[in-house]
């Protein structure tokens, strides 16, 4: 009768013994994360589920920093940039290894957008005031413009509903990690490689969609390209070979149709990692998960990175941004304000390991951008303080962690006193 009884239990142990081998012996082209694009394999779709001042920082109600016991090795982080954009009224390079400052007397306004290239040598300026979206690249020091004139594929791409002169949804810069080359997308227009000698070579991509979120690979070969269907209310992501700027995008997934949240930012990581991706609610609905995610390989589900509740009950996150050893993660997080939504925070975490750590970022009402580089983790902000019972602007370049930031650059503001900070827009058609 032991006997008897026991078989059953063998049966199942040596089931699970053959099960789990089989599982053993896949192979790491199957773990592989697709939207690296080599050669000519195709990818088939995977749909998947849902600084310290004299004066006073102007610091709101329950404004956290970050706490005592955060980790020192997750700060230390770094990564290749040694530039950013500052500036109030006008684009400031600020290069954080010497915090040197080159201001490029280009106005900032609606019409125009600009990125500086990882090294700080090279300015791409997206300037909406003509008839036409032009594009130019800038040398920093000395500066000097030299005009990329579009192709011809790219103006006959143009309609006359996209055009604007104010900087669109569909709009954004992507500098290659080694400088050579950067991504351009051009609301209405369509998606263009910009060389350093103002060459211009124009990608292949769906004009039914609008880019919201450009990535590239670790390696630079390819670029993961994150596209808004207003018609089916969803997100998908695909990604482009630059080495076969002509072949068609290779799908990597979709969100449901009817999923209602576009990609907010995106970040492309290690082999682990994949891509990380914040996505947002089109319609600025703050009861749905405005949270971040990741896709480590084809066919795998969103895993969940970070929730914006980790920072407020109600609030979306933000800007992403990933250090040079493609696991560790910061981003931050926005919640209501008076007028949309508000900067609120700065959180890092690595993606192979779980909790997240609040950067201290008292005072800061808005940033601009955020990085991983050659100093740790940087933001381009705006703060207000106050001054003999007056309030001022600043544009501010600070180091961040679990410590007071540290500044490496300030601008401020003419001796006007300054309202409520301007509010962030929550949906994709602002």
């Amino acid at each position: 009768m032991i006997l008897r009884a026991r078989i059953p239990v063998l049966v199942c142990a040596i089931l699970l013994s053959t099960l789990l081998a089989s599982c053993g012996n896949s192979t790491k082209d199957d773990r592989s994360f697709a939207p690296e694009a080599h050669g000519g394999d195709t990818v088939p779709t995977a749909s998947l589920a849902p600084t310290n001042t004299s004066i006073a920082v102007d610091v709101q109600p329950n404004e956290g920093a970050g706490g005592g016991s955060a980790s020192e090795e997750l700060f230390s982080n770094t990564d290749a940039v040694n530039a950013v954009t500052s500036g109030l009224g006008t684009y400031v390079i600020t290069r954080v290894d010497t915090e040197e400052v080159f201001d490029t007397n280009l106005r900032r306004d609606t019409s125009t957008l600009a990125a500086i290239s990882h090294d700080g040598s090279r300015l791409l300026v997206l300037d909406r005031k003509s008839a036409r979206p032009t594009v130019h690249v800038m040398s920093i020091a000395p500066a000097d413009a030299t005009p990329a004139s579009p192709s011809a594929d790219a103006d006959e791409a143009a309609t006359p509903e996209t055009e604007s002169d104010h900087i669109q949804f569909g709009d954004h810069i992507a500098w290659a990690p080694d400088n050579s080359k950067v991504a351009v997308a051009i609301g209405g227009t369509g998606l263009q490689l910009v060389a350093n000698d103002g060459s211009v070579t124009v990608l292949k991509i769906n004009q039914s969609a609008v880019i919201s979120a450009l990535a590239w690979s670790p390696s630079g070969q390819s670029l993961a390209v994150a596209l808004w269907n207003a018609d089916l209310h969803r997100a998908r992501f695909v990604s482009i070979s630059v080495q076969s700027p002509k072949a068609d995008p290779r799908p990597i997934f979709e969100l449901p149709e009817n999923d209602g949240r576009y990609v907010r930012s995106m970040v492309w990581g290690a082999d682990q990692v994949g891509v990380v991706f914040a996505l947002r609610s089109a319609t600025g609905d703050l009861t749905v998960s405005n949270d971040l995610y990741s896709v480590a390989r084809l066919g795998a589900p969103m895993q969940l990175i970070a929730a914006a509740g980790v920072a407020a009950p109600i609030a979306a996150i933000d800007q992403v941004t990933i250090a040079k050893n493609g696991t560790t993660i910061a981003f931050s997080v926005q919640v209501p304000g008076d007028v949309g939504l508000r900067f609120h925070s700065v959180w890092v975490t690595d993606v192979t390991s779980s909790g997240v750590i609040q950067a201290n970022s008292s005072g800061i009402r808005r940033i601009a951008e955020l990085a991983w580089t050659t100093r740790g983790l940087v933001v381009v902000g705006t703060r207000r303080v106050l001054d003999d019972g007056h309030g001022y602007l600043l544009s501010v370049v600070e180091v961040l962690s679990n410590k007071p930031p540290v500044s490496v650059a300030v601008d401020r503001s003419p001796a006007t006193p300054v309202g409520s900070p301007a509010a962030e827009p929550a949906t994709p058609e602002s």
